[in-house]
């Protein structure tokens, strides 16, 4: 078995922070949304390798020195290394988010301050929601996911390592049957449940390994391979490039699609000799950012998080960030990481004569803040906020409405696959199609024409094409929304669908389908009205404030006007 470099791990390396400045300026630019790195989410990915890096050197030398792995010794650097920075992040972010959250909010927040502290964020919003959902802009602890997984990987690597060099020769072996595996579940759970691929550490092992296995090559092969790394630099600045660039949120990913940015990473550690590694690296700027890669990390997505909810309810905008806001972000999360490295990781990094006193700090804090994390789950966010406003009063109303939404439809006729509806004689009888929102349809209609008697065919979750529905349930429903017998019996159709512009065309096919069958008489309703706030955040925002609760208030406009053009063109109302 080739030695691990005992030496290596212990020496200071730029270049690895030049890697790590790569890595975090891709995250940081691609959560400002900056359009041209919507890859960028694989900076995480280098920050892996590295680790799994890193880690394995630091075990391997150890061993080799001494013979064996202290983990008390171990964890105690990982301690001094995460939590001070981490706990202070924490803290600050707290603070902000007590001034500028409503119950709703605060009270999933308390629940990620604990999880994040106790290294599990990332099980907590795999259980959820998903990196990419659309209310991951609330949540300013979502990044720490990433600290869970290498946290979660600490503490099992050094005892597999420990268990595989009782044999030597099964070190590597072993190391790349684990990584192999990880990297083929990974795959197989893109294909099953992406979420879980993302989030979760099993599936991102591999990219650890990868950087351990960097260990497997001794210095010598190295050495006598010096003429190609600069090429292999080259490559891997390349294929990290490429993949910040060319990935998007679409794409299948970690599993096989990891491995672009992952083997980049790694020819970019290897090649550590490189004359274009020390230019790309290895200067002094790119070194600088490395060297508080760290810190920038766990400030940058608070303060984007922090400063879209500060402009939505003090400036009513939520409107993506304008280029002076997106680089007034990158200068202040600058700024608050070199605060964060100056005052509190770099001073709580260095050799301590107290141990005892720096494990028992950190324990209260942690438990501190666990207790103030859960304190605000518990407690529904603090609803007592002199700031916050008394919804009480909505929250009842809230309630009598959704029952008043509902409770009407049950004197027409909601047609099931159990049920059918007779018509009424001496009233039009008219037939209401659409999806989860179909009764918000009927409450329309039926305000505007109450002498009129309604059916309706709900199709919530079929699609608008019938070749196109394949689950069981929607059997039913599109045998008769298909049936042009059936349709024609009423003496008008509504068509009443909330419609997401991905699936304009085929809800326009079903407009046509009507027109093709002849079907004379249908109303078409145009979109509904979305809020960029949920319901419940709007009201214990705003209280009924109704200008400022307006101003949420979103439609579709390239929707509504394909309806209007389509139906027009058909002749239906």
């Amino acid at each position: 078995m080739p030695e691990p470099e005992q030496h290596h791990q212990r020496m200071y390396r730029p270049d690895i922070d030049g890697m790590r400045a790569i890595a975090v300026l891709s995250v940081l630019f691609f959560h400002i949304g900056f359009p041209q790195l919507l890859g960028g989410y694989v900076g995480v990915d280098v920050f892996l390798v590295i680790s799994g890096y890193l880690i394995s050197g630091i075990l391997l030398g150890e061993h080799a020195r001494t013979g064996r792995i202290s983990f008390r010794e171990f964890y105690y650097r990982r301690l001094k290394r995460i939590a001070p920075a981490l706990i202070a992040t924490v803290a600050v972010t707290t603070g902000f988010v007590v001034w500028l959250y409503s119950p709703i909010l605060l009270a999933a927040y308390g629940q990620s301050v604990w999880m994040s502290l106790a290294s599990i964020s990332n099980i907590g919003f795999y259980l959820t929601s998903g990196y990419f959902a659309t209310d991951s802009d609330v949540k300013p602890l979502l990044h720490t996911w990433s600290l869970s997984v290498e946290e979660q990987f600490y503490l099992i690597w050094p005892l597999i390592l420990a268990f595989l060099l009782r044999k030597k020769q099964l070190v590597f072996p072993g190391m790349a049957a684990i990584t192999v595996v990880s990297l083929v579940y990974s795959q197989y759970q893109v294909g099953t449940d992406s979420d879980a691929a993302f989030f979760l550490m099993p599936f991102r092992i591999f990219e650890f390994g990868i950087g351990a296995l960097l260990h497997a090559i001794p210095n010598a092969k190295t050495q006598q391979l010096r003429r190609l790394h600069d090429p292999a630099v080259f490559v891997g600045l390349v294929a990290i490039g490429f993949a910040v660039v060319m990935y998007t949120e679409e794409t299948p990913f970690p599993g096989v699609m990891a491995l672009l940015p992952c083997l980049g990473a790694a020819l970019l550690i290897w090649a550590k000799d490189a004359t274009l590694s020390q230019w790309v690296l290895g200067n002094r700027i790119v070194v600088w950012i490395g060297s508080i890669s760290y810190a920038l990390y766990l400030v940058h997505w608070p303060i984007i998080v922090l400063y879209e909810r500060f402009r939505m309810i003090y400036q009513l905008d939520i409107s993506p960030l304008r280029a002076q806001e997106q680089w007034g972000i990158v200068v202040a999360s600058f700024l608050a990481a070199y605060m964060l490295h100056v005052l509190v990781e770099s001073p709580l990094r260095r050799p301590s004569a107290r141990p005892r006193r720096f494990v028992a700090a950190t324990a209260l804090s942690i438990v501190l803040l666990v207790g103030i994390g859960a304190g605000l789950e518990v407690s529904d966010g603090w609803v007592s906020r002199p700031w916050v406003p008394d919804t009480r009063s909505f929250t009842a109303a809230k309630a009598h409405w959704l029952g008043d939404r509902l409770v009407g439809i049950h004197k027409d006729c909601k047609i099931t696959a159990k049920r059918g509806c007779s018509s009424k004689s001496g009233r039009r009888n008219a037939l209401i199609i659409g999806n989860s929102h179909v009764i918000d349809g009927w409450n329309v209609m039926r305000t505007i024409y109450p002498a009129d008697y309604f059916f309706v065919l709900d199709t919530n979750g079929c699609a608008s094409k019938q070749s196109d529905s394949n689950t069981k349930r929607c059997t039913d429903p599109d045998n008769l929304r298909f049936n042009p017998a059936f349709l024609k019996q009423f003496d008008y159709i509504v068509f009443s669908r909330l419609i997401d512009a991905r699936y304009l065309d085929d809800n326009l096919a079903y407009i046509a389908f009507l027109a093709e069958q002849n079907v004379e008489k249908v109303v078409v309703l145009g979109n509904y009205y979305r809020s960029a706030l949920s319901f419940d955040d709007a009201l214990q925002t705003f209280g009924a404030d109704e200008t400022r609760l307006r101003a949420f208030l979103t439609v579709d406009a390239t929707v509504n006007q394909a309806l209007e053009r389509n139906a027009d063109s058909a002749g239906y109302l």
